[in-house]
């Protein structure tokens, strides 16, 4: 279904444009049958799919178009072969398994209800039917739709119609959610433009961070610009969704709001701003391997740094507030499941309540308090309740906790790495002397 509803709204785009785009469907490779003087014959290798779901969307126009003469013209050049014999009569044959729900959509035969075919043909009905444009300028749309086909001739040896299809499904590695993207905002400019903007933004947001993260900072940046927590494996068309629906921006705009990001996001990191009060705090991040905090930290940072909207000073203390929020929930045994979404809205909270320098910190403040159920944060009467009897050896913050212990009481602090065990003051196995 959700495939379904992609392609459709693709051919919706053509008819909002009346037709002066197109999409690129992909490629279709088949191998050249039988050879008729009223039909030929083809066997499809790659696209069955895609061809399956055009053909169910043409079949749907045809129900809902209401001129007969322009019904018999899709029914007779896409669904059938008026000519042929009989058991060629249906245009398309699908596999055996969904080839008798295909034929009683196309003969108008009632339907097999539990059959995806007959689902995804139902699908486009509903969304022809709900669409804002007419059935005619929808069907008119299909002819902007452009493939790519590659036919192979039979009984050629030198290609082998399967060895084909698993060459252009599995060699080589596939393009990576930063791939996409980057050709995305570059592909639609001539050459000279596509150079100058690969230069002068994504080789910098190249430089800021390697590769394999750039799908996990889009994704923090498209939650904290809309709220909502993209799947990691729908980063690029979750992407593609957001630039389209912003009109006012641009692909350039795009890049530069990225790469100016990218930078804040190093940050995280790499702890390596320039300021070493900063990067202490988000060492501490790292060390509570709170992620989900990110997309709140790239907006009070831009806040602070790009804006100036916040002193350096606000920032650090929002930050504190946001590491004690998560060490007493830690400590108080909450899931860490509720902070995705707590960490998802934060920036539009922040950017909806309009604060100055002056009421930032408490408004920060002030959503996280807010929040209760799973998503609270633990007053000082619980926390310190939860602390006495928190057995933290077991915790992956027992370090940490030491650390921080540790730097509060003085001047010269130990440098922790990993060699550093923890040792017992009391024995593991307590004495009688020792319970007393």
């Amino acid at each position: 279904e959700e495939h379904c509803r992609r392609l459709f709204y693709d051919i919706e785009r053509i008819a909002k444009s009346d037709c002066t785009i197109e999409h690129f469907l992909g490629t279709i490779v088949y191998v050249i049958g039988s050879t008729q003087p009223n039909f030929m014959d083809f066997t499809v290798i790659d696209g069955q799919q895609r061809i399956t779901s055009v053909m169910l969307l043409i079949k749907a126009l045809h129900d809902t178009i209401v001129d007969r003469e322009l019904k018999e013209d899709i029914l007779e050049t896409y669904l059938i072969n008026k000519r042929a014999p009989e058991s060629l009569r249906i245009k398309l044959k699908p596999i055996e398994s969904d080839m008798n729900a295909y034929e009683k959509i196309m003969l108008n035969e009632g339907s097999l209800q539990e059959s995806n075919i007959t689902k995804n043909y139902n699908v486009f009905l509903r969304l022809i039917r709900e669409s804002i444009y007419a059935p005619e300028n929808l069907y008119n749309a299909l002819n902007n739709v452009e493939i790519v086909y590659i036919a192979l001739e039979k009984d050629r040896k030198s290609e082998n119609p399967q060895l084909i299809f698993e060459s252009l499904n599995s060699t080589g590695l596939s393009l990576t959610q930063a791939d996409l993207i980057r050709n995305f905002l570059l592909m639609n400019h001539d050459y000279e433009d596509q150079k100058r903007l690969y230069k002068n933004y994504w080789l910098k947001i190249e430089s800021n961070l390697p590769n394999a993260m750039i799908s996990d900072f889009v994704r923090d940046y498209l939650t904290m610009k809309s709220g909502v927590i993209p799947n990691k494996d729908k980063v690029y068309s979750t992407f593609k969704d957001y630039v389209r629906e912003n009109e006012n921006y641009d692909e350039e705009g795009i890049l530069e709001e990225l790469l100016t990001y990218s930078e804040y996001y190093s940050w995280l990191l790499n702890c390596n701003s320039p300021h070493k009060c900063l990067n202490e705090l988000l060492q501490q991040l790292q060390q509570l391997k709170s992620t989900v905090t990110y997309p709140a930290a790239l907006y009070i940072l831009e806040d602070c740094f790009t804006y100036k909207k916040i002193s350096i000073e606000i920032l650090v203390k929002i930050i504190e507030t946001i590491i004690s929020y998560l060490y007493r929930r830690m400590i108080c045994e909450y899931p860490s499941n509720g902070l995705n979404k707590v960490f998802a809205s934060f920036a539009l909270e922040l950017d909806k309540s309009n604060l100055s320098n002056e009421t930032y910190y408490e408004g920060a403040v002030s959503i996280l308090a807010s929040k209760s159920g799973n998503a609270i944060f633990p007053r000082d009467d619980e926390f310190r309740r939860a602390f006495i009897i928190k057995d933290l050896y077991k915790t992956k913050i027992d370090k940490y906790t030491l650390y921080q212990l540790e730097k509060y009481l003085n001047k010269e602090v130990v440098d922790i790495n990993e060699d550093i065990t923890v040792e017992h003051i009391m024995p593991q196995k307590l004495t009688p002397n020792w319970q007393i």
